[in-house]
């Protein structure tokens, strides 16, 4: 990127929390004046291998709000901004976890 002159910014953020995703969001817009771009792919490293009635809730809680709450968080403070400006593209992507819904197994194999 920085050989075709264009200017990057890194930052982080628990993407579970809406107060940290608005701030980045915030961030971003004062550092470029603008969101015209938005790239969405959380992912949760932790290995869950078990049984429904074995699933501990705090780990059911990590991974929903990972894989799912997170992108719906960067969404909506990212569609805020475009909406108002008028224009702007978000690409949401998943890990191959979601073809198997990873995140419904407890409704699936719930043996």
């Amino acid at each position: 990127m920085r050989q075709i002159h264009q200017e990057i910014l890194y930052l982080s953020c628990e993407v579970t929390t809406g107060e940290e995703v608005k701030g980045m969001i915030e961030k971003t817009l004062q550092h470029f004046e603008r969101l015209d771009f938005a790239f969405n792919n959380a992912a949760n490293d932790e290995v869950i291998s078990a049984y429904t009635a074995e699933f501990m809730e705090e780990d059911y809680d990590r991974l929903i709000g990972v894989t799912l709450k997170s992108v719906w968080l960067c969404m909506k403070y990212e569609l805020q901004v475009m909406s108002e400006q008028g224009s702007g593209v978000i690409v949401n992507t998943s890990s191959v976890d979601a073809l198997f819904m990873r995140c419904w197994h407890g409704c699936l194999f719930s043996w």
